[in-house]
């Protein structure tokens, strides 16, 4: 039997020919074989799954620092530890048909819980950056005018994404995000997450849009 602590991989659980795979309850992904078995050759299925990981594994791990608040509370509630859960919450978007299997980003969760979702959120391109904006005004139960925003900004063909975690608070309604120099032509995924400032509560990641840079950033 294998064991992985707090890995890079999302959970892979049932059974695919000899191997089982599960995740046990302090949320360790565990692998084990019934009898002899090889990965001489392969099904289509079980490279399916590993496509599938290490897409995951790619998309997610410029982002830990952002994921590792984004689910602090589920791993909190649950005792699974935050890559998993964003991993397991990664592969439920993946569309396609193997081997031509991508991220739909418009869906991708980098955060998670109860909060209610902001109303209006938007972002737009300024000089030297983004402006992100939403209705600093609004009122309901579960949100509150100190609550913290997070802000981010995934280049998918670079693997690599610029964020901030505490950018503004709630009532202020807008924060900017600062890009380093970024060539012309590139594609922005956009996100925020609004989280209270006590940490107790948070909400699902906002996607905000897919930004194309008309001109570099210097």
């Amino acid at each position: 039997m294998a064991t992985q602590k707090f890995g890079p991989l999302g959970p892979f659980s049932g059974k695919l020919g000899k191997v089982i795979g599960y995740v046990d309850k302090q949320g360790n992904q565990r692998l084990r074989t019934v009898g002899k078995y090889t990965f001489d050759n392969p099904s289509d299925s079980l490279k399916e799954i590993w496509l599938k990981t290490t897409i995951v594994a790619a998309v997610l791990r410029p982002v830990k620092d952002y994921i590792k608040m984004g689910f602090a509370l589920q791993e909190k509630l649950t005792g699974i530890h935050y890559f998993n859960l964003a991993a397991a919450a990664a592969r439920k978007v993946i569309e396609g048909n193997y081997p031509d299997l991508k991220i739909d980003f418009s869906k991708l969760k980098l955060s998670e819980g109860k909060m209610p979702a902001v109303e209006n959120p938007k972002v737009t391109r300024v000089d030297d950056g983004l402006m992100f904006s939403w209705n600093g005004e609004q009122r309901e139960e579960g949100i509150w005018p100190t609550d913290l925003v997070m802000i981010m900004a995934y280049l998918p063909d670079h693997s690599k994404a610029y964020f901030l975690r505490s950018a503004a608070n709630r009532r202020q309604g807008y924060a900017f995000l600062s890009l380093p120099l970024t060539p012309s032509g590139q594609k922005l995924e956009t996100y925020m997450t609004f989280i209270s400032e006590d940490h107790e509560s948070t909400s699902n990641s906002i996607y905000t849009g897919q930004i194309t840079l008309d001109q570099a950033v210097y």
